[in-house]
This record gives structure tokens, C-alpha cells and sequence, in this order.
């Protein structure tokens, strides 16, 4: 009784662990082997027998002299400035939502139904209608632009330094609803008799926020934060749906560089090294996001 009371946990998340290991155990492992390879398109067959490249791959990255050194390190300052810009105002409008939303009115929960519309949304169809947005002969933003006076030709969106601010716009929206609701529920917690004291002391709204609503939901948006920035970091979906599979410089995020580089030069060694270095920046991040979401139950 005892040995299958020990046994029986185990054997429940066995299957969980056998599927973790064929999608996401087996291939991070061999993508670690091939960075360490020169694999590309004459040993896709037998990726075994590839040369082995040592550090070379790594080098290759790393050094500022090559093509694709020059492509990593640009992209790679392309996401962090992606993923501050898109956490940064996505958890600013969530915050901003779910103040709202916590208020009462009447509709409350039928506004509370819209507002997660661009969560229901499968991503790469709100990509597609943000594509369909920023088009410049064709798109909704320039027709209305031009329509109320603002501008006086259309404008290239998706071309130069527009493109980051199109792949930011698109990732705040369909990442707003998932903060506010975390938000929300944080808010919902936090009892109503803080806000009457501190009205009765003669507080004022911005002290309240400061003092009462921040502290009340600082260890769910630390998470949120954190997890934010972890997604927004391997973000693939917006930048490819919208500008396909070469994207302009200014909006070529680190995962879309990692598919070009290994499926468009048959670079697989190459590719698989820089997502091996963005596997260990990730690897940094949850380590961070576990020591944030533990914090809580610990301080109980």
C-alpha cells in the first residue's frame, strides 16, 4: 500500500513527461548537438555524420565581422527594444483596463467580454488584420488618416523605422487583455475597508494608487511583467505574419533570424547555435519568473 502510494504519482504524470520529452526535451537537446556541428543541406540526411565545428558556430555569432554576427547582434537589440517597448505600455494599458473594469457599472461584465476579444484571437489572424491595417495603398489607418486631414500622402508603415512601431502596436494588443485580467484579479483581493480608511484620513486618489493599489498587485505584476517579457522575447508569430519571412532589419526579432538562417541558407548548425543562446537567455528569465512567482506562498 505504502510503495504504490509512492509509486502512483508518478506514474500519473508519465505520459505528461513521456509527450514533454518527444515535443520540447528530444529536440532542445539535439538542437544544442547540431549548433555544435557544420550542418546545412548536404547532411540533412544524415545529420549525424556532420563535421564537427567546436565553438565555430558560436564565434561566427558572436564576432561583430560577420554576416551573420552583424545580423545577430542587430536583431538581438531589435528584441530587447521590442519586448521593453510592447511589456512597458502592455502592462501600463492592462493596469489602466483593469481600474476601469474594477469600477462598477452597468454592462460591466459585457465590457469585461470585449476587452478579451484580442485574447481570443488566434495571433497570427490579429497579425494578419494588422497587416491589412498598416497597408499603405490599401490599409484602414492611411484611408483614415487621409480622410480626417492628418496626413497629406499615405505612409510607409511597414518599411524603415515604422516597422517596429507596427510588430510593437500589434503585440501591446493582443497582449493587453491577459495583463488585465491578472491585474483584475489582483484588484479584487485587495479589501475595500483600505480605501475607506484612507479616504477617512484625507488621502487623495494618486496616495491611494501609491500606497494601497500598488503594493495590492506588486507579486502578480511581477509576474506579469516577467512573463511578459519572456514571451514577448521569443515572439515569432506577428513579425512573420505580417511581414513574412524576410522582414525589414527594424523588425527582424531573434526567432525570426533563427528560422531565416536555418530554412533560407540551410544554415542548420548556425541556426541552431543562435537558439541555443536565446535558450539560455530564456533559461535566465525563468529563473527569475519562478523566484518571483514562489515569493508570495513563501512570505505566507
Amino acid at each position: 500500500m505504502k510503495k504504490s502510494r509512492k509509486t502512483n504519482p508518478y506514474l500519473w504524470i508519465l505520459p505528461s513527461f513521456i509527450c514533454m520529452s518527444i515535443i520540447q526535451f528530444f529536440p532542445g537537446i539535439l538542437s544544442i548537438f547540431m549548433s555544435f556541428t557544420k550542418l546545412d543541406v548536404s547532411y540533412v540526411r544524415r545529420p549525424f555524420e556532420a563535421p564537427f565545428a567546436g565553438l565555430g558556430n558560436y564565434s561566427r555569432i558572436l564576432q561583430p565581422g560577420t554576416s551573420l554576427g552583424n545580423s545577430f547582434l542587430t536583431s538581438l537589440m531589435i528584441t530587447i527594444g521590442f519586448t521593453l517597448a510592447s511589456t512597458i505600455l502592455g502592462y501600463l494599458i492592462g493596469l489602466l483596463e483593469a481600474m476601469l473594469l474594477n469600477q462598477p457599472f452597468k454592462g460591466r461584465a459585457v465590457v469585461r467580454a470585449v476587452f478579451l476579444i484580442p485574447w481570443i484571437v488566434p495571433t497570427i489572424v490579429s497579425a494578419f488584420c494588422w497587416r491589412m491595417i498598416f497597408l499603405r495603398d490599401f490599409g484602414i489607418l492611411n484611408k483614415l488618416l487621409l480622410s480626417l486631414h492628418i496626413i497629406d500622402e499615405p505612409i510607409f508603415w511597414m518599411i524603415g523605422s515604422n516597422a517596429f512601431l507596427v510588430i510593437v502596436v500589434a503585440r501591446v494588443w493582443a497582449s493587453c487583455p491577459f495583463i488585465m485580467i491578472s491585474i483584475l484579479a489582483a484588484l479584487q483581493t485587495i479589501p475595500t475597508e483600505q480605501y475607506e480608511a484612507a479616504k477617512v484620513d484625507g488621502a487623495s486618489a494618486w496616495q491611494q494608487f501609491r500606497y494601497i493599489t500598488m503594493p495590492g498587485i506588486s507579486a502578480v505584476s511581477k509576474v506579469v511583467i516577467l512573463l511578459q517579457f519572456i514571451w514577448g522575447s521569443g515572439e515569432f508569430t506577428i513579425p512573420y505574419a505580417i511581414f513574412n519571412q524576410t522582414p525589414p532589419k527594424e523588425a527582424n526579432l531573434i526567432s525570426v533570424l533563427v528560422y531565416s538562417n536555418t530554412f533560407s541558407t540551410w544554415d542548420f548548425g548556425g541556426g541552431a547555435a543562435v537558439s541555443t543562446i536565446v535558450l539560455s537567455i530564456m533559461l535566465v528569465l525563468s529563473v527569475f519568473y519562478m523566484r518571483a512567482a514562489m515569493r508570495p506562498s513563501t512570505d505566507d
